[in-house]
């Protein structure tokens, strides 16, 4: 009877631990689309369909130049504006790799730049960067991002 107890006890561990590795394989495959979906929107200049891949209580952090953008609303604005600058912007995810719901991604912006900030204006440029995500339901709703500005 302690041999089928035990046996018994071994198979409830291993179906714990096969459910949680198809859950991690569910969100691996949820956080890979947005990252493939996420990158073509940010190279396609929709601001709309950019945004979309963002929950309304966005915290998104651009560390280069050190602004914090709270919401969907505010970070409309701050994406409109490298459109504006940017018209060529081109964002290319080399790698990126998942834990739980957070996304890193390891990738390439580059363009050129369009404002009105001399020596920089008609600068292309290409830089690495990494775009650290949370995910919930499939959208991002904290954002951290790091390259160097000087770059740009």
């Amino acid at each position: 009877m302690k041999r089928f107890h035990f046996v018994f006890a071994g198979l409830i561990v291993l179906s714990l631990v096969l459910c949680g590795c198809s859950r991690q394989g569910e969100q691996s495959k949820i956080a890979e689309k947005w990252v493939e979906n996420e990158t073509a929107a940010a190279s396609s200049h929709d601001v709309e369909k950019q945004i979309s891949f963002y929950t309304d209580d966005l915290l998104y952090e651009d560390l280069a130049l050190n602004k914090t953008f709270h919401g969907k609303e505010e970070f409309s604005v701050f994406i409109k504006g490298i459109v504006t600058t940017i018209p060529d912007l081109k964002v290319v995810a080399k790698s990126f790799f998942v834990s739980g719901n957070k996304v890193c991604i390891e990738g390439i912006l580059s363009g050129t730049y369009r404002g009105n900030i001399p020596p920089a204006v008609g600068k292309t440029f290409s830089v690495r960067c990494a775009h650290i995500c949370e995910l919930r339901d499939g959208k991002a709703f904290r954002v951290t991002d790091y390259y160097d500005r000087a770059s740009i």
